[in-house]
């Protein structure tokens, strides 16, 4: 196995059709570095919170509507998600994804690129990558993401960096309403080992 930490998704759909979408996290490395009486590691999602005059992990800088306070938790990125035909009630889609801050991307693109473009699932998810927080500002984009675009982010005076991997990593089942097959693809990005298993 290859060194792996941060956060987790998993997408599910049984033979019965009901889905379950599920994204964890420990966060950064070795969660808190506090374990409790029995060993175990407290995740250290508390890097979620601002702390004033900071910036987290992930280049945000501190907001007041996410400072620490007692009994509060934390806003985060994670979206796992499930998308169903109000038509049938049928699953069409069950997606998450991993990598901090690039998770909200991550799941949008994925459901236009599949949902609105007509594209597959591995097409989607597979597809070259772009990315901007807001702040910093500078726009990350995967090599060959169509040159057309980040001109248009150029122009409009955004640094632009690419990245071999953006290190955002989606799962997703695609539930074909023609023939009903799921289809499944886990990213190529991961630095793990996976794959998607059928029964």
């Amino acid at each position: 196995m290859k060194e792996d930490h941060g956060t987790s998704h998993v997408s599910v759909i049984d033979e019965d059709g009901n889905a379950v979408s599920v994204t964890s996290t420990i966060n950064l490395w070795l969660g808190s570095r506090v374990a409790s009486s029995l060993g175990i590691i407290w995740n250290d999602q508390i890097d979620d919170f601002s702390v004033p005059g900071e910036v987290n992990k992930f280049g945000f800088a501190a907001s007041p509507y996410n400072l620490m306070a007692p009994g509060k938790i934390p806003m985060s990125s994670m979206s796992p998600t499930i998308i169903y035909d109000k038509t049938d009630n049928q699953v069409r889609m069950v997606i998450g994804t991993t990598g901090g801050s690039k998770i909200i991307q991550g799941v949008a693109s994925v459901v236009v690129r599949s949902l609105l473009f007509n594209q597959t699932i591995k097409e989607a998810i597979d597809a070259p990558q772009i990315f901007h927080q807001i702040t910093p500002e500078y726009v990350q984009y995967e090599q060959d993401f169509p040159q057309s675009f980040y001109k248009i982010f150029g122009k409009i005076s955004f640094q632009l960096n690419e990245e071999k991997n953006m290190h955002s990593t989606t799962h997703a089942l695609f539930v074909d309403e023609n023939d009903g097959y799921i289809y499944a693809n886990s990213d190529k990005r991961s630095h793990v080992h996976m794959h998607p298993g059928g029964y």
